[in-house]
């Protein structure tokens, strides 16, 4: 079991893997079997196969793109956090923001939740699946699992 900086850099290396079957031998180390993607764009991803899945629809949507952490990760007690910037093949931004996640027992990713920054969300083209939020749509404030409003 890696550190917890050494599974994240391993984790934006599944994104930046052109490979198919590398980026899975790379998720396997660092991602629980039911580990759960959740994304403002996609919504909620669960197990390890599905989120390969996604992460491979990325790279064939957006060919050449690089996801960089911009920040240290922040852990503890099994919670963490970094920051991320998606540059284009041609070096201009996508989308930067943060993640939260979660460690499982083994210390693999059981959770990461993607949260953008503001006005880090250039106007696309509408997602395969047609789903596409309005800017200016995210919501305002976060509500914790146990009902507190920040």
């Amino acid at each position: 079991m890696p550190d917890v900086s050494e599974a994240i850099e391993t984790y934006f290396a599944v994104w930046n893997e052109p490979d198919a079957a590398a980026r899975q031998h790379l998720l396997e180390h660092v991602w629980a079997d039911d580990g759960v993607l959740v994304q403002p764009r996609v919504g909620r991803v669960e197990g390890r196969d599905a989120v390969l899945a996604h992460i491979g629809a990325f790279a064939q949507r957006f060919p050449g793109a690089r996801v960089i952490r911009t920040s240290e990760v922040d852990e503890h007690h099994a919670f963490l956090r970094y920051t991320w910037r998606i540059v284009m093949a041609d070096g201009s931004p996508l989308h930067e923001g943060i993640d939260i996640g979660q460690l499982s027992m083994d210390g693999r990713l059981a959770s990461t939740t993607a949260l953008t920054m503001a006005g880090a969300m250039p106007a696309l083209a509408p997602s395969p699946t047609g789903v596409m939020p309005r800017r200016g749509s995210w919501p305002t404030r976060i509500v914790s699992t146990c009902g507190v409003s920040t």
